[in-house]
């Protein structure tokens, strides 16, 4: 995987319990569905940005260097809401 590519955009279903925003967590848990099938993250590194609220869409964007994978939780204008970097645990 060496380009930057859209995998997919997910629409944030937010709930009384979220407080209307995103938290750290969810950040995370969002970029992590986008890894590579068979990935071993052994280490995380996240960026938080800004916070998506009520109806916002999430678009990830990913891209792989070697051990790592970047993943970039991203609005329609392209600005992150997050980053995550993950590294892959040693074979």
């Amino acid at each position: 995987m060496n380009s930057h590519r859209i995998l997919k955009h997910i629409q944030i279903q937010i709930t009384v319990y979220d407080f209307l925003w995103i938290d750290n967590g969810k950040y995370v848990a969002i970029a992590a569905e986008c890894l590579p099938e068979g990935f071993k993250a052994r280490q995380l590194r996240a960026e938080y940005k800004m916070e998506a609220h009520l109806s916002d869409m999430i678009y990830p964007k990913s891209k792989a260097f070697g051990n790592r994978v970047l993943v970039s939780l991203e609005n329609s204008e392209q600005k992150p809401y997050a980053v995550v970097e993950f590294w892959e645990e040693d074979v």
